[in-house]
């Protein structure tokens, strides 16, 4: 598995390299004469472990000294410090006029665009899959009762496989954790880019005027401390990259983690507060949309809670955004406009996906909160006219992964194209690709058991109403109409 990741950041470096070109040839028409100054030097270091990373001779299958994926990886450390020397602070601080100053940003901001907007190969990483798969035993595999939902058991059937053979290898998550303990103590604190847990494009989609990226983005902070986060600056960079047109590219961040638990609320109120500065306030959109609470499984006061009318009422005091919903909206949101979007949607969804049944299973009830939130994420993206979108967890490989290819599945069904080869191989890749690469082991099982229910809930009512469903579906949206064109 190090060999495919190797193998993917050496890719991923040739890429970052092409699309930085026009700014490397600006910044080395004058670099050396400014060689000395800390902010130059740590640039011109992240140049060379770049251009190191994209060269084949690295790669780990060679047995070189250093691998393609270590020199990523010093790429990435490099650029953090040149974006921390007090070269760049003073720069960023006021408006340059000077040439050579310019040039350094533009540089700086794009490396950190590309970082973060990397694409992943995907051809051998899902060869890799197929053939764990071949070689697992899962148990005997189950028929669907409509033909056209087989694709849903056949995932539960091969994520089976997947992991039965993992079983077999139990030392890869554990090295994985021991080499995150020891990155942890070289950096002093919790940081997931640090831990070669680097961010990817997942898909685009289209239509009218939207053209949307889906980003895999592990939370971008570092957290010295429990009650201590800050977010790093190269998502700072990513924003001022945005920033470089008249008209700026916007981002809207899908807060997935609880901002009621003590463990995840310093890295959701960093986030959030990161949104409300005013440099950011129309780039980047934080909403947080929790997946751990009592409400979103449906569980503790809410377990009895059958009632559709009941528990849509109980869904708007959740939205509101109290102190124990975990739910929350950035101020250029309108809360009375998105209350009314929820109303109009649970009428929808209640519709189309469950018959306007007067009562809901737990299970049918959480089905019901995650099509929601498919349906809130094109809202939010046409409010906010936004140009990517990420599902940010912790460390974006399990939450954040599935919720990825939820959404995914979600665009996919509702364009009434037959499900194929294509689209698995699409969404196995987004849903094992993360685990396998960065921690060696499969996706959460709770989670994708959950996503794997929702696809399915969703596909049921498509089969044979997708044209009535999607016509109910956009009148729920202005400029945003399905289906959209999807790569």
């Amino acid at each position: 598995m190090e060999e495919f990741y190797d193998w993917e950041m050496y890719e991923g470096a040739k890429e970052l390299l092409r699309q930085t070109a026009p700014y490397l040839d600006a910044f080395y028409k004058e670099a050396m004469k400014h060689k000395k100054r800390p902010f130059v030097a740590a640039l011109n270091q992240a140049v060379m472990a770049l251009q190191m990373a994209a060269n084949p001779k690295n790669l780990k299958k060679n047995e070189s000294f250093k691998s393609c994926l270590e020199y990523f990886s010093d790429f990435h450390l490099f650029l953090r410090r040149a974006m921390e020397s007090p070269g760049y602070g003073e720069m960023i601080g006021e408006r340059q006029t000077d040439v050579f100053s310019r040039v350094l940003l533009h540089l700086t901001h794009a490396f950190c665009c590309y970082f973060f907007l990397r694409v992943e190969p995907r051809k051998e990483t899902l060869k890799l899959i197929d053939r764990m798969i071949e070689q697992g035993e899962g148990g005997k595999k189950e028929e669907a009762d409509e033909k056209a939902l087989q694709v849903w058991a056949d995932l539960r059937h091969d994520d089976e496989c997947m992991r039965a053979l993992l079983t077999e290898y139990p030392n890869g998550p554990i090295l994985k954790t021991l080499e995150m303990f020891r990155e942890g103590e070289e950096f002093e604190g919790f940081d997931p880019l640090l831990h070669k847990n680097f961010p990817s494009q997942l898909f685009t989609f289209s239509g009218g005027e939207f053209h949307v990226t889906v980003m895999r983005l592990p939370c971008p902070t570092h957290q010295q401390e429990i009650q201590r986060a800050s977010v790093v600056k190269e998502f700072a960079g990513l924003l001022h990259f945005y920033q470089r047109e008249t008209k700026p590219d916007r981002h809207l961040l899908i807060d997935l983690q609880d901002r009621t638990s003590w463990q995840e609320e310093a890295r959701c109120k960093a986030l959030a507060s990161f949104g409300s500065r005013a440099e950011f306030i129309d780039s980047l959109f934080v909403v947080g949309l929790p997946k751990e609470t009592d409400f979103y499984f449906q569980s503790g006061e809410f377990e009895q809670m059958a009632g559709a009318p009941v528990f849509f009422e109980q869904f708007l005091v959740q939205l509101k955004g109290t102190k124990t919903s975990g739910y929350s909206f950035p101020p250029s949101v309108s809360k009375k406009e998105i209350l009314a979007f929820a109303e109009s949607a649970f009428t929808v969804i209640h519709k189309v996906f469950f018959g306007e049944k007067t009562t809901l299973t737990q299970r049918e009830r959480q089905d019901f909160i995650e099509i929601f939130y498919q349906l809130l994420t094109l809202k939010l993206i046409e409010s906010t006219m936004s140009d990517s979108v990420s599902f940010t967890c912790k460390d974006g490989i399990d939450t954040g992964g599935v919720q990825g290819g939820i959404f995914y599945g979600f665009l996919r069904l509702l364009t009434g194209k037959k499900w194929g080869k294509e689209e698995r191989d699409q969404l196995y890749w987004m849903l094992y690709s993360p685990a396998l690469l960065v921690r060696e082991r499969a996706v959460q099982a709770r989670r994708l058991n959950r996503g794997i229910r929702t696809l399915e809930a969703i596909h049921r009512p498509l089969i044979k109403e997708t044209k009535k469903a999607v016509e109910e579906i956009n009148s729920l949206f202005s400029d945003l109409q399905l289906p959209f064109n999807l790569d």
